[in-house]
This record gives C-alpha cells, sequence and structure tokens, in this order.
C-alpha cells in the first residue's frame, strides 16, 4: 500500500525530469548564443580582412589569442567559483557580458573612442570586483590587466608608430588602424565574458542528469557549437551581404541579453550532488586527481590537437569557399552552415548517444567512437578540399564534419566521470584550458601564418609577393597565390585528425581504471 510520504513524493520524478529538460533546452540555447558570438569572426573574415587590410595571420590573431588566452585562463577560477556559488548566475552574468561585447565589436570605429574603452571597461568592472571580494587576487589582478591593457590597444594602434619610429602596418596589417584596435579590445572581452559558460554548464548538467545519461546530456549541449556556428555563418553572410559586416555583430550579440534575463529568471539551481560536503576540494586536489589518469591526458591531449584543427581551419573556411570556388560572402555561408551546423550538429549529438547506447556492452565505447570517427575523417576533408568541383567538396566534407564531431559528447563525459560530483566544474575548466589553450589561441594564428606563407611561396606575378599583392583587391597572380596557398596550409591542418583520433584510441587500456562515477 502507498504510504502518504510516498504519494507526496510520486510526482517529484517528473518534475525534476521536466526541470532538467528544460534547463538543458536552454543551456543549449545560451551555448549556440556562445559559439554565434564566438564564431562570427571566422565568418565575417573576408569583409573584416578587406576593411582593414589584414594579412591571415592578422585575422588569425583575431580569431585566435584575442579571444583565447583570457577565455582560457579565466575559466579556471570561475570553475572554482561555480563549486561554491549559484552557477545559474554566473552563466547568466555571463552570458550577458559577452553579448555586449559582441556588439561593441561592431562598433569599432563608430562611437567616439574614449566612449567605447569606457563601455568596456564598464561591463568587465563587476567581474574583477566579483574575484576581488573572494580574495582570488591573482585573478582579479589577470582580468583589471587585460582590461586595462586591452584598453591601450587603440591608442596603440594611434599612436605607437609614430611614437617607435616603426611602421608595423606592413607585417601586421590592420593592427595600425585605430577601429582595428577597439575590435581587438572589443573580442578580448567576449573571450573574458564566455569563460564563466562551460565550466558551469558541465557542472550544472551533471548534477541535473545521472553518470549512464551524462554523455547524451552533455552531447544535447554540445550542439550548441554546431547550430551557434550554422546560425553565425547564415545571419553573418546574410547581414554582411545585405547591410555590412558591423551589423552582423550588433545583431547576433544583442539577443543574448535578453537571453540571460530569461535563464536567470527561469532556470532553477539544482541540489549538488555531494551537498553534504563542507567545502569542494581545491585546486590542487582536483590537479592532483586528474593528473594522475592516463585516460585524462589522453582525452585532453585529443581534444586539444583535433581543436587546433578544427578552430584553425574552421577561421578561414568561408574565405576558402570564396578563393577557391568564387563564391560571394552569403553563398560560402550558407555552405558553411551546412558543413559546420548541419552535418556537425548530427555528429555532435550521434557521438555521444552511440558512446552512450555501446556502453553497456562496449565498455570502451567513449574510446573508440571518437577516435574511429576522427581517424576517417582526415582523409574526407583532404579529398574535399583537392577537388575543384563544388558538388564534389560538399559530399566530401559533409560526412567528414559529422565524423569528427563524435568526439565532443565523449570528451566532456568522460573527464566528468573521472571525478567527484564536486570536482566536476573545476574538472570541465582544466579541460578547457588545455584544449583552448592549444587549440583555440594556437590553431587560427598558425594555419594563417601559414597561408600567408604558402601564398608568397606559390605567387608566379611579377615582383615580390608582398608588396605587388599588399591590395587585396588585387586579382590575377595575386588572388591565385592567396587561393592556393590558404588550400595548401588547410590541408596540413586537417591531417591533425587524425592524430586526435589516435589519442581517444589510447584511453581504451585505461577507461575501466580511471573512471569513478
Amino acid at each position: 500500500m502507498t504510504t502518504q510520504a510516498e504519494a507526496a513524493a510520486a510526482p517529484a520524478i517528473p518534475k525534476a525530469a521536466n526541470a532538467a529538460r528544460y534547463a538543458l533546452g536552454l543551456l543549449l540555447f545560451v551555448y549556440t548564443f556562445n559559439f554565434i558570438d564566438r564564431t562570427l569572426v571566422g565568418v565575417l573574415n573576408e569583409p573584416v580582412k578587406r576593411a582593414f587590410e589584414a594579412t591571415d595571420f592578422m585575422m588569425g590573431l583575431l580569431g585566435g589569442p584575442a579571444f583565447a588566452i583570457l577565455y582560457t585562463f579565466l575559466g579556471l577560477p570561475i570553475g572554482r567559483l561555480a563549486e561554491r556559488f549559484n552557477r545559474v548566475l554566473i552563466v547568466g552574468g555571463a552570458l550577458a557580458i559577452w553579448s555586449i561585447m559582441t556588439a561593441l565589436c561592431g562598433l569599432s570605429g563608430q562611437l567616439p573612442t574614449p566612449l567605447h574603452v569606457a563601455l568596456f571597461l564598464v561591463i568587465l568592472a563587476p567581474v574583477a570586483l566579483i574575484f576581488i571580494a573572494q580574495r582570488m587576487w591573482v585573478s582579479a589582478a589577470l582580468v583589471l590587466g587585460a582590461a586595462l591593457g586591452s584598453a591601450c590597444l587603440p591608442l596603440i594602434a594611434e599612436n605607437g608608430v609614430q611614437a617607435l619610429g616603426i611602421n608595423i602596418a606592413p607585417a601586421f596589417g590592420g593592427l595600425a588602424s585605430v577601429s582595428f584596435g577597439l575590435l581587438l579590445m572589443s573580442r578580448i572581452g567576449v573571450g573574458i565574458g564566455e569563460a564563466g559558460c562551460s565550466p558551469p554548464s558541465h557542472s550544472l548538467i551533471s548534477d541535473y542528469f545521472p553518470a549512464e545519461r551524462r554523455a547524451s546530456a552533455l552531447s544535447i549541449y554540445a550542439l550548441g557549437i554546431p547550430i551557434g556556428s550554422m546560425l553565425a555563418a547564415v545571419g553573418g553572410g546574410w547581414l554582411a551581404t545585405n547591410v555590412d559586416w558591423r551589423a552582423a555583430f550588433l545583431w547576433l550579440g544583442l539577443p543574448g541579453v535578453a537571453l540571460a534575463l530569461l535563464f536567470v529568471l527561469t532556470v532553477k539551481e539544482p541540489a549538488r550532488q555531494d551537498a553534504g560536503a563542507a567545502e569542494p576540494p581545491d585546486f590542487f586536489t582536483v590537479v592532483k586527481a586528474l593528473a594522475g589518469k592516463w585516460t585524462f591526458w589522453n582525452v585532453a591531449l585529443g581534444g586539444a590537437v583535433t581543436s587546433f584543427v578544427g578552430y584553425g581551419v574552421g577561421q578561414f573556411l568561408n574565405s576558402f569557399f570564396m578563393r577557391s570556388h568564387g563564391l560571394s560572402a552569403f553563398e560560402a555561408s550558407i555552405y558553411f552552415g551546412v558543413v559546420a551546423g548541419g552535418a556537425a550538429a548530427a555528429g555532435t549529438f550521434l557521438g555521444g548517444f552511440l558512446s552512450d547506447r555501446l556502453a553497456p556492452r562496449h565498455p570502451r565505447a567513449h574510446a573508440w567512437v571518437p577516435g574511429v570517427g576522427l581517424i576517417i575523417s582526415a582523409p574526407l576533408y583532404v579529398a574535399g578540399l583537392l577537388s575543384p568541383s563544388l558538388p564534389v567538396l560538399i559530399l566530401a566534407l559533409v560526412p567528414a564534419a559529422m565524423l569528427h564531431y563524435f568526439y565532443l559528447g565523449p570528451l566532456f563525459g568522460v573527464t566528468q566521470g573521472l571525478v567527484t560530483p564536486r570536482m566536476r566544474a573545476t574538472a570541465a575548466a582544466i579541460l578547457l584550458f588545455i584544449v583552448n589553450l592549444i587549440g583555440y589561441a594556437l590553431g587560427p594564428p598558425i594555419i594563417g601564418a601559414l597561408s600567408d606563407l604558402f601564398a608568397a611561396t606559390n605567387y608566379s606575378g611579377a615582383g615580390v609577393y608582398a608588396q605587388a599583392c599588399a591590395d587585396l583587391a588585387t586579382g590575377g597572380a595575386c588572388a591565385t597565390a592567396r587561393a592556393d596557398g590558404l588550400k595548401l596550409a588547410m590541408i596540413i591542418g586537417v591531417l591533425g585528425y587524425a592524430w586526435g583520433g589516435l589519442h581517444f584510441l589510447l584511453m581504451m587500456p585505461t577507461m575501466k581504471k580511471d573512471l569513478i562515477s
């Protein structure tokens, strides 16, 4: 016979399940905006490059280190905050910050420089104050130093050339521009804001969902990557073609502020699975717990190498469509959306779903599903990039993207299973620190530098490439060199997917011993 207590408790299960699904749905929206704002620079690569007469290397710096360095380093202290404080408020506040910073990217050169800089500093002030209140002095100094240093970029761009008596424009392209300095500054602000997204989000999902459903839940969350990339491509490409590139930053950035309010007001902070613990383990305890497990090192290095290729090549995929296949910005964005959106979304979901579904019979599925997918994707990417036919290119890139994105769900799910619940936000931050420091900070500028190098090497026209092709509107041999240089850089890059896949396969011997939850 059902007791009164049991009857009262009965509705709690569907109610909790609905709350978990709702929270996961909104977290998916948040992560979608995260990647819209993150990848928009790559979608707008060509119009921004032309506006500032920048090199591919400079665009790589804008797409990579300008965002990734602070994003990477601040993820660790924000992960620590998420172990102690309300994670919903952290995610909502971070979303508001990076959304406003994205809009400021579009206002670079449109507002008076002092006003733009003042807005940048005012938006970041609460982040520094939170760290100061928690006596996290190093983190506070990092934010303050980055904010003040970034605010100097427009002044350096305006006065640094004359003050140093050196003309840096030929080497660094658009850096010798106040507007570019403001864009670079705002891009750094986007990275600071986005640092507050994934560590607390992973921790929320891990408390909302049990271990046997965690990789699937994290895969659904990770769908924000391809969906956001697709929306950035289609929306950003259309706006750049029909309005201008500045409008894309404004129109795709500001809606995130409304989403931040909705998230904070409607998502509840779940009970932590180890709520009885008085204090979460300190940072070095988490580092020690992960560092002693080969599974962690292989999943982190596999993710880092894969991200290096993904971010580096992805930064220039729109440019490749335009340079090698003669597409307009909007046409290139449509194909980018098909590859980085539809195919990648299917691969992201299938990677987590298949791994969870196969794991009861094949306990190492979370290693070999992403490993095999990455290794097979490499030759498919090479074949597509080498083909002069656009249909053949798309037919190769779609399955390649689907297979390569098998890695995302297992990447996060395995890491969460290596530690106790109270360590999960910090573990996610440590994973993202390694993945993004290697992948995001280095991938775009290295692919961009290789593109510039190979373009100069392949140039067959009169004179020296740097002088003859300084004007980006110059066609003929210059356009051919730029197209061929980028193609070769991307082909070399995508071979790295096989390397990343090998690290996932190397997890197989140690997973059973290392996983604890």
